[in-house]
């Protein structure tokens, strides 16, 4: 038998070990690595590497070997002609999800070799068609606008014959045009999307093209809106219903990724719905005052990090981390230690990541919000430059309307009320557009300490207060109502006014408890 037969054999081997129940996977790449070190042709090197490189890429979390080993295979396969053209696009395809997930590899060469085999390659338009959605994500990551929206388009011309490709290939490019230029796409092209969903949903057939996640998986996106929703809105219940689920089912989408190989894009996809969902559980629980819960929270969101293989979910949510401790410290009245975590978020912020300006901002404001509290108005001057209309006109409404909040605030404790009225008047606007109920809420508040407040104008405060488990405003807005009521001469022992007290006394409670 020669070397090259003993190496198929111990390619064989290897994959039966793979497939068998339960798996051997251990054994399976020392089976593989063996076939190495025989003395074998190029060709069979080639396959040997190819099959290493798989095993290592789908079953471990040594990148750098997978990578060495997949590199190797493509550059053998290069000049052996088209007989292994699928196998080397499969092996520059995970090549590319490597660079994706890890980020840290000379990004040119990957790059080349992406244009070159889409360029090149015939006959396998469903491979082709991957490697140029992964060579349109590395350009976005690179941060080459024009190259991303060239390839977008190159790709959308190339599919004119293929309605689902074209409608994938149309989606990507209004993501990477919003998330490259932070522009939304025109009316025309939304509807025209539209359009092709609704054609595609008209028959079975194309129907399924549309499911792009799986049933999980889009079930759990769909939980994650509505939970940024009541977020939103201040409704701290629905966050946790909502909550629960997306962590139930993602813990068993991920469990299952290590037993089954799945696309490395789905299971990035659900590190990061459930890192997010954790994120803003942990801001409903800093709002209710519920500390301990707080930092299960950000105790979750560590752990996920440090078993995620690769460092790009730390490298995304440290900041956010750092930013809810910080908000913790704030509720706490630690303003020395909240001004460290959120310095300590920005140094963390990574600049090249595309929601970076708006993360950037929020941070910025909520120093400069840290900074007015303890009236430290020169390290205020200098952080509020961050943040004037010019330098965060591409950030969310919401960003917007709490920097003119922190405005108003400002001009309140430098004696400046008639700009404050008028910055709070355009927050009571913004609010009102957009649902931003605690927005709206605080800028009431804020109000009534420079002009007087009928019970009609905070009463629907009270309210909504109430259901938000937000025992700063609970308390601030109870006051206020208290003494609306004592001046319109409710008697102090009828059951409203005693229901005001009772809820104010609680909230006073909750928020001084030592932890």
């Amino acid at each position: 038998m020669s070397q090259n037969e003993v190496a198929k054999a111990l390619l064989g081997m290897a994959e039966a070990l793979r497939t068998q129940e339960p798996p051997k996977l251990k054994m399976a790449i020392k089976c593989a690595r063996s076939s190495l070190t025989l003395q074998i042709n190029d060709e069979m090197q080639a396959i040997c590497n190819l099959q290493l490189g798989k095993l290592l890429f789908f079953y471990t979390e040594n990148s750098e070997l997978a990578k060495t080993h997949l590199q190797i295979a493509y550059d053998k396969m290069l000049p052996m002609g088209t007989f292994y053209t699928r196998d080397r696009m499969h092996a520059i395809s995970m090549i590319a999800d490597l660079y994706i997930h890890y980020q840290h590899w000379p990004i040119a060469g990957i790059k080349s070799a992406l244009r070159h085999e889409i360029s090149t390659s015939r006959g396998y338009p469903v491979l082709t068609n991957k490697l140029m959605f992964q060579l349109i994500e590395i350009l976005k990551i690179d941060k080459d606008v024009e190259g991303a929206i060239d390839a977008c388009q190159t790709a959308i011309n190339s599919s004119s014959g293929d309605p689902k490709m074209e409608l994938y290939f149309r989606i990507t490019r209004t993501l990477v045009n919003y998330q490259l230029m932070h522009e939304e796409s025109n009316a025309t092209e939304i509807a025209r999307i539209g359009s092709m969903i609704k054609s595609l949903e008209a028959t079975p057939e194309d129907r399924v093209h549309l499911e792009w996640l799986g049933e999980t998986s889009m079930t759990l996106f769909a939980c994650v809106m509505n939970i940024i929703s009541a977020l939103v809105q201040s409704n701290p219940g629905r966050v946790e219903k909502y909550y629960h689920l997306v962590v139930k089912h993602a813990d068993e989408i991920i469990y299952k990724s290590t037993r089954t190989p799945q696309e490395p894009g789905v299971v990035r996809c659900i590190n990061m719905i459930k890192m997010t969902t954790l994120e803003m559980m942990a801001c409903c629980n800093v709002m209710a005052c519920r500390p301990q819960k707080t930092l299960g929270n950000i105790r979750d969101m560590l752990e996920m990090c440090h078993r995620s293989s690769g460092p790009l979910l730390y490298r995304y949510f440290a900041p956010h981390i750092q930013y809810v401790l910080g908000l913790q410290c704030c509720y706490f009245r630690q303003h020395e230690y909240a001004e460290k975590h959120f310095i300590s978020a920005i140094n963390l912020l990574h600049l090249n990541d595309c929601t970076s300006n708006n993360s950037m901002a929020l941070l910025n404001l909520n120093l400069a919000m840290t900074y007015l509290n303890q009236l430290k108005m020169a390290d205020y001057y200098e952080v509020a430059e961050k943040l004037t209309a010019p330098k965060i006109a591409q950030c969310s409404q919401m960003l917007k309307s709490n920097v003119k909040l922190l405005s108003a605030f400002f001009s309140y404790l430098t004696n400046k009320p008639n700009e404050c009225k008028a910055l709070v008047h355009e927050v009571l606007d913004d609010s009102k557009a957009e649902d931003f109920f605690r927005l709206h809420g605080l800028a009431l508040l804020l109000m009534s300490l420079i002009f007087p407040v009928d019970e009609k104008g905070v009463k629907p405060t009270v309210d909504w207060s109430k259901k938000s488990h937000d025992h700063v405003v609970i308390m601030w807005s109870h006051h206020l109502y208290e003494r609306v009521l004592r001046a319109a001469g409710v008697d102090p022992n009828s059951e409203q006014y005693q229901l005001v007290m009772t809820d104010q006394e609680e909230s006073r409670k909750i928020l001084n408890v030592d932890y």
